[in-house]
């Protein structure tokens, strides 16, 4: 007779139950901070904070805050479908560093003693602007203005083009937008907890950022008389708008059936729409130090390259649509001379694209220029494209 095995021993290693306990206090404390910082902070606090969820746009700016009205525009008492101008855009158009009243479309309805109606939201693009169109047609504006900015507008489309309701309208319109390539969607998904998570956006803040070297103190380019731009903002430019870059080719594609469309349906309504196109501050500088008898370094040269090619390539092709348009490079490199000269700033930061209040009356002054020539067509602009 053989004996018995003995039962293999089924309890849990001690190592182990104490492994759970600490991972189960671990998680329920940081439930209850995340939980705490959601109630009695203004935590998360991002770029997403001040946005809200719009399903044919994707996000819009939250009403609740100062001048931004109920459909999710910056505006102060003024109403789209009371309107004389319509402007589209992005940041640029927003009115990023600057109060509403500094914003170029409020400057511009005070140059034209006109209402001018703000479409524009930081991070925009050409694929919003499509979608903005039943908007603007289905309003009575006289003249349409889109402020197309080169410095991002044919990238950063994934916010939009992965839309359900922006696909149909996409493809009714004729448009194929472009794959989202698998790291913009990992960012997405990062953006995400990053935009929901109060812990994280707080440790963002406090910690991570209060870590990073000073702005001020990163590399940049020189351009003469304390003009610099940081080089990675100026590389970021320069691949945002080269036709290298993957997207950026297929981008201007859909952004030539898109301004046809434009001219099209506001053709057919007797409105008028016109173009301006806004430079980065890359080639901003790169006209401010021409005009003051500077040379540009090959390597700053080879960078700027690509949006050059951009602008004149949207100028032959808005001149076949006979649509207005006008480059408001002279105008800003004009304001920035003056500012130099006076000895005031005119981008706040080295890695900032957005200009202070000079830089957005200079947006305005060519938007009232171009909004001019396209109620007379024969009328030329006397300023000189540095």
């Amino acid at each position: 007779m053989t004996a018995d095995k003995p039962a293999k021993d089924r309890r849990m290693p001690p190592w182990l139950g104490s492994l759970i306990l600490v991972l189960t206090s671990t998680l329920v404390s940081l439930l209850i901070v995340e939980l705490a910082l959601h109630l009695f902070t203004p935590y998360p606090i991002t770029q997403g904070s001040n946005k809200r969820i719009h399903p044919r746009l994707g996000y819009v700016i939250d009403s609740e805050l100062p001048e931004i009205d109920a459909a999710g525009f910056r505006n102060s008492g003024t109403n789209l479908a009371r309107a004389d101008i319509i402007v589209i855009g992005d940041s640029h158009t927003y009115g990023n560093n600057v109060a509403t009243a500094d914003s170029f479309p409020a400057v511009l309805s005070r140059l034209s003693n006109r209402a001018v109606y703000n479409l524009g939201i930081g991070s925009y693009g050409i694929y919003h602007y499509l979608a903005l169109l039943d908007d603007v047609t289905q309003a009575a504006a006289p003249d349409v203005l889109m402020a197309l900015y080169l410095g991002n507008d044919l990238i950063g489309h994934c916010s939009i083009t992965t839309l359900p309701y922006w696909k149909e309208f996409a493809a009714q319109s004729g448009i194929q937008a472009p794959l989202c390539a698998p790291d913009e969607e990992i960012e997405r998904e990062r953006s995400w907890i990053k935009r929901n998570s109060a812990l994280l956006s707080a440790i963002d803040i406090l910690v991570v950022e209060r870590l990073k070297p000073d702005k001020e103190a990163a590399p940049a380019y020189e351009f003469g008389q304390d003009q610099r731009i940081a080089k990675k903002t100026l590389r970021g430019f320069a691949k945002a708008t080269s036709f290298d870059t993957d997207g950026v080719k297929q981008s201007y594609g859909n952004s030539r059936l898109i301004l046809e469309q434009f001219r099209a349906r506001l053709s057919a309504q007797k409105r008028r729409f016109s173009v301006l196109l806004i430079p980065t501050r890359g080639r901003v500088l790169a006209g401010w130090t021409r005009i003051n008898g500077g040379e540009l370094p090959p390597e700053i040269a080879a960078l700027l390259a690509g949006e050059e090619s951009l602008v004149k390539a949207y100028g032959e092709y808005l001149d076949e649509l006979q649509v207005s348009h006008l480059d408001a490079l002279p105008f800003v490199v004009a304001a920035l001379d003056a500012a130099v000269r006076q000895g005031q700033t005119f981008y706040p930061t080295l890695r900032d694209g957005h200009p202070l209040e000079s830089g957005y009356a200079a947006y305005a002054a060519a938007a009232a220029e171009l909004l001019h020539r396209a109620q007379s067509p024969a009328v030329e602009s006397t300023a000189e494209i540095p």
